[in-house]
């Protein structure tokens, strides 16, 4: 119902040269074609863009410098942290599987 509507409207566009409705195979083949054609202009949009990164001209990494981290570990809060989960973990085996957290997930 609504395509006819929507073909009807199309009929009442002056000058429209496909007439759009009056015939079904066309209309199927027309639309088949464009289809066709628009996905054949996006794969080679997709192989031009794959071209352009293989060959460099998008992403040039060779002679990038290479950038250095501002932060270093500090070792002290890694043995904190390393600690600090140790001993979550001996408590966790001290309670022998029981709960005695409430899990947030739940």
């Amino acid at each position: 119902m609504i395509f006819q509507n929507i073909a009807a409207g199309f009929r009442k566009i002056k000058g429209f040269r496909f007439n759009f409705g009056a015939n079904r195979n066309r209309d199927w083949r027309v639309l088949v074609a464009l289809f066709v054609v628009l996905n054949l202009l996006n794969v080679g949009w997709g192989l031009y863009g794959f071209w352009r990164v293989y060959s460099g001209q998008v992403f040039e990494t060779k002679d990038a410098p290479a950038i250095e981290s501002a932060e270093t570990i500090n070792a002290e809060v890694l043995e904190s942290t390393l600690e600090m989960f140790n001993q979550r973990k001996l408590r966790l085996l001290d309670a022998g599987g029981k709960k005695y957290y409430s899990d947030p997930a739940v």
